[in-house]
């Protein structure tokens, strides 16, 4: 699984990316904040020394009125290494085995309608057991012009305790691939200052499509 993951290495050197610069990244709006914080998860398993994101992204960026091009940049190419790396991923078995485990919340990060088991693409609809429900995008606030930013650090932290999601806790965290629940992550990991998350990949597609789970 490492090996595939450091296959990215590669493309973050085309891109310019070094790690002797800080990396700012940003998604075009609500629904694509999890993609900024995607990336920023991978770059935290490559141990990238300073990564940022942009609160409200492109939408709150553009509403303000500050400067746009449509010219794509001139990046210097670079190698980019692949070491040190250290994805905080969990896989299927691992779950598996922490759920009702003491000192473990897994956490599901999908709509509620998803969880609750009425809504879903998959072959089976539903959640893993003991999961709790903390939707991603709850994690965030209206700024005005469409734009979402994060909530403030007191709110997050008293909403993610109210669930009983604490820092003393492992914490696994999945959506229906993975992407999403990249958001959580950045949340807890980064903005709160949790020590233990991982991901699980690829969440509930994997999960639901197990019968023996």
């Amino acid at each position: 699984a490492k090996l595939e993951w450091t296959r990215l290495a590669p493309i973050l050197g085309r891109l310019g990316v070094r790690r002797d610069k800080p990396v700012v990244i940003y998604g075009s709006g609500d629904a694509a904040n999890f993609n900024a914080t995607f990336l920023a998860w991978i770059l935290g398993g490559f141990r990238h020394p300073r990564v940022y994101l942009l609160d409200g992204g492109y939408t709150k960026w553009a509403a303000e009125g500050r400067a746009l091009t449509r010219k794509y940049p001139e990046t210097e190419a670079s190698t980019y290494s692949a070491d040190p790396f250290a994805l905080e991923v969990s896989s299927v078995e691992w779950v598996r085995h922490m759920v009702n485990h003491e000192g473990v919340v897994i956490v599901d990060v999908r709509p509620a309608d998803q969880y609750a088991g009425t809504a879903g693409a998959q072959i089976r609809r539903g959640h893993i057991p003991g999961a709790v429900n903390h939707f991603w995008q709850d994690d965030l606030r209206d700024a005005g012009g469409g734009a979402k930013v994060w909530k403030s650090v007191a709110d997050l932290k008293a909403s993610y305790q109210r669930q009983g999601i604490t820092p003393d806790k492992q914490v696994f965290l999945y959506c229906n691939t993975g992407t999403e629940a990249s958001h959580v992550y950045f949340a807890l990991r980064y903005v709160l200052g949790y020590p233990k998350v991982r991901i699980y990949v690829p969440s509930w597609t994997e999960w639901a499509g197990r019968e023996d789970l």
